[in-house]
């Protein structure tokens, strides 16, 4: 997972918990390799949605591989449009943000 898709998913941890539902989502990341099968029960664990959530955001998909992010937007978005359009514009903005951080100018300067 690229460094762009880590910072969006933990600067909208309270966006997501405050709006996932987790229902169809983990068993699509599930079909799609993302997530393993004792991923999955771990997750079942959780005593509450919010700590699922925090589980699957902070936790697992940040280590699941380089497809990770855009299987977690394509499940999220097959129930929950408008979480997708969300992240992906914050994706958008965090890219930006990143490349005007790593850029620099050169100035020549004559004498």
């Amino acid at each position: 997972m690229e460094e762009v898709h880590r910072q969006v998913l933990r600067q909208n941890l309270t966006y997501l918990q405050d709006n996932l539902s987790l229902e169809n989502v983990c068993d699509k990341l599930f079909e799609s390799g993302i997530i393993s099968d004792d991923q999955l029960m771990r997750l079942g664990k959780e005593s509450s949605a919010k700590s699922r959530i925090r589980e699957l955001v902070i936790y697992i998909l940040p280590t699941a591989g380089p497809t990770a992010f855009d299987e977690f937007i394509k499940a999220v978005s097959a129930n929950q449009s408008f979480i997708g359009t969300h992240l992906s514009a914050e994706v958008q903005k965090v890219q930006q943000r990143l490349n005007e951080g790593n850029s620099y100018t050169v100035t020549n300067t004559v004498e």
